[in-house]
């Protein structure tokens, strides 16, 4: 049976074949509870026609958003999945502010296990063996002393293609995820290769993403920046 949730939009980032949109449930008794609409296709990104409201406009970060779903998905670790109905419903209720969010921030002691990095990362990824257990995959959460690196990550491989890493403490401990947020990556390709010191973020959605195919580990993203 359909069934909707009204959520704030706090993560609109890049996916293949689509986006990852992920945000809180606003009002009722699970209020400020994660959800993530997915499809029900190969990795489970939602397309830009499917998350167009009525109005022509495609749901953003900070869009307080109503989605009619179909049921859970049995997602390895990723509990809060939920697949969209088709064709979508997605009804756009306004924008919330900072301020609004503010009663939403998430206080986890840590960003998942610590001490697994990737070449170029800072604990950012998640061993094979943690990924069988359902948790909670989002978080919203205030860093500290952000940095945002652009290079070309595999450049001795070949490729030329610039990158965007942020690198942050959270509770003291140090970490360096792949930036997704479509809006903040191109904004900082734009500023070309370097380590920038970015103002004015008061928020992160760290999301621990997808099973790489090729490294058997999920890899922590910065999905949004607020």
């Amino acid at each position: 049976m359909p069934y909707s949730h009204q959520f704030v939009c706090l993560a609109s980032s890049k996916k293949p074949y689509g986006r990852c949109i992920a945000g809180k449930l606003w009002g009722g008794e699970n209020h400020g509870a994660w959800i993530r609409p997915v499809s029900n296709r190969e990795h489970d990104s939602i397309s830009d026609v499917e998350r167009t409201y009525a109005n022509g406009r495609t749901a953003q970060v900070r869009d307080l958003t109503t989605v009619t779903f179909s049921g859970l998905q049995n997602h390895p670790y990723q509990h809060e999945n939920h697949l969209i109905c088709h064709p979508p419903l997605w009804v756009s209720q306004g924008q919330l502010s900072l301020n609004d969010i503010a009663q939403l921030e998430d206080l986890p002691e840590t960003l998942w296990e610590s001490g697994h990095h990737s070449r170029c990362g800072v604990n950012d990824r998640v061993p094979p063996e943690s990924l069988n257990v359902r948790r909670q995959s989002l978080f919203l959460i205030r860093p500290d002393r952000v940095s945002v690196r652009v290079s070309a990550e595999s450049a001795q491989w070949g490729n030329p293609k610039l990158k965007v890493r942020a690198s942050f403490s959270y509770n003291r401990i140090q970490y360096a995820f792949s930036v997704t947020d479509e809006l903040a990556e191109s904004h900082f390709l734009g500023l070309g290769a370097g380590t920038h010191q970015p103002e004015g973020i008061t928020y992160f959605t760290v999301s621990l993403g997808d099973i790489d195919p090729n490294t058997g580990y999920a890899y922590k993203l910065v999905a949004a920046i607020l």
